[in-house]
């Protein structure tokens, strides 16, 4: 009978749950030079939600993120008031998130929240 065969003592072994998953490649070209907290939140919805366009509007600019491609009539639109919502949700995750648009960081102008928060979701955005 064989002894098992151990991990060596730097190597962890985590369960399928606990792996981080692998993000899809930017499918545009990274925003902006400065890599702003809104730079960077806006390619990892490039990057991650692929079925579905979240028109922003930031500082008067429209700016899409997601799938460019199925903007329309029934994509989401949030307006963004305060620049300081993008360091927020990437700091905080949803519990920043919620806390934005509950002080008026955010708003929605077209559509629901559940509906953006949906689009979140199936695009596995929070791990």
């Amino acid at each position: 009978m064989s002894a098992p065969t151990q991990q060596p003592a730097n190597e962890v072994d985590f369960p399928p749950h606990a792996r981080v998953p692998v993000c899809a490649p930017v499918s545009r070209p990274p925003r902006g030079r400065g890599r702003t907290p809104k730079d960077l939140f806006l390619d990892l919805l490039d990057a991650n939600i692929t079925d579905a366009a979240i028109h922003f509007i930031i500082d008067g600019e429209d700016v899409v993120a997601g799938n460019a491609a199925l903007d329309g009539p029934d994509s989401v639109v949030l307006a963004i008031h305060r620049n300081h919502f993008f360091a927020r949700v990437l700091g905080e995750g949803n519990l920043g998130l919620g806390e934005a648009f509950m002080d008026g960081d955010v708003t929605v102008e077209r559509g629901e929240m559940w509906q953006f928060l949906t689009t979140l979701l199936r695009g596995k955005i929070d791990r």
